[in-house]
């Protein structure tokens, strides 16, 4: 965001919790939201989809533990922290933010095991292709939207 709000960069795709302030403050424009429908903090800012582009993007959270973590532990863990998110307080933060707080028949150890594998296989094409593509040009990432192809 420090890039975008000082003419570094000329687009950035970033979570609400830390867009909406800078939308707010009149420092950056809102172009489009990319989740499936438009963010509820965000009414205003019509989807990616609504503007033509086939494609959804979430941002989300997750508690990631030592692959080798006893059972009882993650599940103890697992219990806490959906306790703590269940809390008027937490939900009220994460609203003010601009967050969602996953509901909690997904958010078990399981349920989210298998969420990180799919965004594993969902993003690994796109990635591997940033990466050959970017190696076609010397290693170069582009920075800002006008040098992108």
């Amino acid at each position: 965001m420090q890039d975008l709000t000082a003419d570094r960069i000329d687009y950035l795709c970033d979570s609400p919790s830390t867009s909406k302030p800078q939308i707010d403050g009149g420092f950056v424009k809102a172009i489009a939201t990319t989740g499936e429908q438009r963010w509820y903090t965000l009414a205003q800012v019509p989807t990616v989809r609504e503007q033509g582009v086939d494609f959804v993007i979430i941002t989300w959270q997750g508690l990631f533990l030592a692959q080798n973590t006893p059972e009882p532990i993650v599940r103890e863990l697992n219990a806490a922290l959906s306790k703590a998110l269940d809390l008027p307080l937490v939900r009220e933060r994460f609203t003010q933010l601009g967050e969602q707080i996953t509901q909690p028949e997904h958010r078990s150890p399981e349920h989210f095991r298998k969420f990180v594998a799919d965004e594993i296989v969902r993003w690994s094409g796109p990635s591997r292709r940033v990466v050959s593509r970017s190696s076609e040009r010397g290693g170069a990432y582009p920075l800002r939207a006008d040098t992108a192809e």
